[in-house]
């Protein structure tokens, strides 16, 4: 058991100057460590700041296996409040003279708004101690690729990478906690000796033929400063672009060749035929020096794709069991990722400033396997959270903490896929905030919101669009000044992409035990084109906002709908979920989105699988019942309260172990056994039989009173008794239930 405090870089240029944190386990010495601050100037605005305005970003990773004890204290004052975001992940909170400290379990991560200030706060992300590196691993050196099979690792310190790296298969990269990795600046920059109507000429043959094909050029200054143009071809010394520059530029004329090469790590030549298997990992800090403001705006898409961090041409094709577990990735000029990676766990992406800064967009597992996953993650950025609408695959966010800027925390699509069951996106246990102001101020409603799914293909291919969206366990933290969801058609509505006319479908969808902190400052929208293009089958359930719960009765108070959209069920809640609270409505030991979680891990049974969400609640409400009327007598402690509805939670309970469970929890086993039986229930099995069996009895007789004992004749065949040994042993083996078994439920 452990809290471990990471290495410094050694340039203090990259030190917060605002907060000072040291750490420790619980009641152990405390270990200063290195708060990383980053400034730029903010490209937009939201209900934090204005465009133009400096933006402080700091963070700190701490590494730790145990509850780490953080102490926080303001470089210029003492701290009088503090806000710790989430709010329910078993964080404690003190301010004693003036710092604030904080005990947080492991594995979380963070937004820490001290004294009010909402700009600048600490991100603090308590992660598991990063793995030993790989055997044979050697240190960095000036290089620009990595060969198939070898492990590479930056060790602490400061790493300049002129580069992008290119990545040989089943490679490893670690960045070890203490180590910053700077791709420095790609672009290829030089003066005209000539220009025509069509094209650019050096002196000398600096370049190779056809190097920079289908970039962009950019007079930068001199005759015709400010033109972006695409190159068609490029020779040794000329480079020839589409469409005609409008002012030819003129001997002296200098220019940029934008994105020449990778700014980050280049997986484009690992292609759809095999299967790469990179892995970049450990808890140190990759940055960028390409950052140039808007001048990456005005680029083609295929070219604004070459900034990403994790980078890759198309997520069609895109790389193969490659994963990202642990770095912190901050200030770069586009998306995180476009595919790439389709495992990331434990990874932060810090970009608040940018437009496009777009986050997490998973690739694929493998060529037969189209699933991507984001889980115990953290994205503060300025554009989309995360994006989960790649064609044909099948996404899941589990435990993700999305910090918007402005946009929307999750963005299901904008165009829409040929739908089928492989298809799907499912947001499970996550948090998001959203700093974005109100959604008029983009170029149509619904673009800035917390989960946002819109429709435009043309009208032939009007049985395109998204299926098979799940949120479940969702918590919307702060004051929101836009809207919870929108799902609609539309055209494009931003330049750089030619709009269809808005067909297409969005459907079964699929809310949730939902909860926002505060109500919504603007209605949430379900807009469909006409009969056919329109989002249909969805359903909500235990949606409560600023503590109203979204019902038949009010969903027009916070729910704009249309005439086209069909088959919505606004359901009160049905499935509540104890929370540790003693709660008198409880329903159920767990939630719809663990039981998937956990069932996954251990063989989906099909029927599970197939089941929707109603029949879900269903069952997890039925074996709740069923495991507290098996064990109402038998389970250890005492009930915590008189109101609370289930057994759990309980005091004075301990496990097989001699250890205390909290009063304020449901322990896992339970919400384990509560799953394994759910699933029993979907598949037809009876948890909660009424006699012991069913047979008729023909004869009994008893013994003589010296020793009592039964005999039993049954007319027939005795009848099979339900056994259900998987949940009783789970609950035994830990401790939680004591004495022997009835209903022929299998004694241990």
């Amino acid at each position: 058991m452990t809290v471990t405090i990471y290495a410094s870089p050694g340039l203090d240029s990259l030190r917060s100057q605002k907060y000072l944190v040291t750490a420790a386990a619980v009641s152990g010495a405390q270990t200063s460590g290195f708060v990383y601050g980053q400034s730029f100037t903010a490209q937009g605005e939201n209900e934090v700041w204005d465009i133009g305005q400096e933006v402080q970003c700091d963070w700190i990773t701490i590494g730790a296996d145990e509850p780490a004890d953080v102490r926080i204290t303001l470089i210029d004052g003492p701290i009088f409040s503090a806000k710790v975001y989430p709010a329910d992940v078993g964080v404690t909170q003190t301010i004693v003279d003036g710092q604030l400290r904080v005990v947080v379990p492991s594995n979380r991560r963070l937004r820490i708004e001290v004294n009010g200030d909402r700009r600048s706060p600490l991100n603090l992300f308590v992660s598991l101690p990063q793995a030993a590196l790989p055997v044979g691993s050697s240190a960095y050196v000036a290089q620009t690729s990595v060969a198939a099979g070898a492990a590479l690792h930056f060790p602490p310190g400061v790493h300049l990478v002129s580069a992008g790296f290119v990545l040989g298969d089943n490679c490893t990269v670690t960045a070890q906690g203490g180590a910053v990795v700077i791709f420095t600046d790609p672009d290829v920059t030089g003066t005209a000796a000539s220009a025509t109507a069509s094209s650019i000429t050096v002196s000398g043959t600096p370049w190779v033929v056809g190097a920079y094909n289908t970039l962009e050029v950019r007079i930068s200054g001199g005759t015709g400063a400010g033109q972006v143009r695409t190159i068609t071809t490029s020779t040794t010394n000329t480079l020839n672009v589409t469409p005609n520059w409008t002012t030819n530029p003129t001997a002296g004329s200098t220019f940029t060749i934008l994105s020449a090469r990778r700014a980050g790590f280049d997986l484009s030549t690992l292609t759809s035929a095999n299967t790469a298997g990179v892995t970049i990992q450990g808890h140190g800090v990759f940055t960028s020096l390409a950052q140039r403001a808007n001048a990456e705006q005005v680029l083609s898409f295929a070219n604004q794709v070459r900034y990403c961090p994790i980078a890759t041409d198309t997520v069609n094709t895109s790389p193969v069991n490659c994963r990202v577990i642990g770095p912190t990735f901050v200030r770069w000029p586009f998306y995180f990722q476009y595919g790439g990676a389709h495992y990331l766990r434990n990874v932060q992406w810090l970009n608040p400033w940018v437009f496009n800064s777009d986050g997490f967009q998973p690739g694929r597992k493998s060529l037969s396997d189209n699933a991507g996953l984001v889980i115990d993650s953290y994205t503060y950025c300025a554009d989309d959270g995360c994006k989960a609408f790649v064609p044909l695959h099948r996404i899941t966010f589990h435990n993700v903490f999305v910090v918007a800027a402005r946009a929307s925390c999750w963005k299901i699509g904008y165009f829409g896929n040929t739908v089928n069951d492989s298809t799907g996106a499912q947001i499970i246990d996550c948090d998001a905030m959203n700093l974005g102001d109100s959604d008029d101020a983009y170029p149509t409603a619904g673009s800035q919101c917390i989960v946002a799914a819109f429709v435009d293909k043309p009208n032939a291919f009007a049985g395109d669009g998204y299926y098979n969206i799940s949120v479940t366990g969702l918590r919307v933290w702060g004051r929101m000044y836009n809207r919870l969801f929108c799902f609609q058609n539309l055209p494009y509505p931003f330049a750089g992409v030619t709009p269809a006319d808005g067909a297409g479908q969005i459907f079964d969808v699929s809310f949730s035990d939902v909860a926002t902190e505060f109500a919504p400052g603007q209605v949430s929208l379900i807009l469909g084109r006409d009969s056919i293009s329109t989002p249909h089958d969805m359903t909500f359930a235990n949606v409560v906002l600023g503590g109203t719960t979204l019902d038949a009765d009010n969903f027009d108070e916070f729910v704009t709908v249309n005439q086209f959209p069909y088959n919505l069920t606004w359901d009160a809640p049905g499935l509540v979920a104890e929370t540790g609270s003693g709660l008198s409505t409880a329903t159920s030991y767990c939630t719809i989105a663990f039981a998937n979680a956990y069932l996954t891990n251990y063989g989906t049974p099909a029927a599970w699988t197939a089941a929707t969400n109603a029949t879900k609640e269903t069952a997890l409400m039925a074996a709740t019942r069923a495991l507290d009327v098996r064990y109402g007598g038998r389970w250890v402690g005492y009930r915590y309260s008189t109101t609370q509805a289930l057994d759990w939670p309980r005091d004075y309970a301990y496990d097989a172990a001699g250890e205390l469970i909290a009063s304020d929890v449901v322990p896992l086993r339970v919400q384990q056994a509560t799953a394994v039986l759910a699933a029993l229930h979907v598949q037809g099995v009876t948890i909660n039989p009424t006699t012991r069996t069913t047979g008729d009895i023909k004869s009994e007789s008893l013994s003589s009173a010296s020793g009592s004992s039964k005999s039993v004749t049954y007319a027939g065949t005795k009848p099979a008794e339900t056994q259900l040994v998987e949940a009783e042993r789970m609950l035994a083996t830990a401790g939680l239930i004591s004495g022997s078994s009835s209903w022929g439920w299998m004694d241990l």
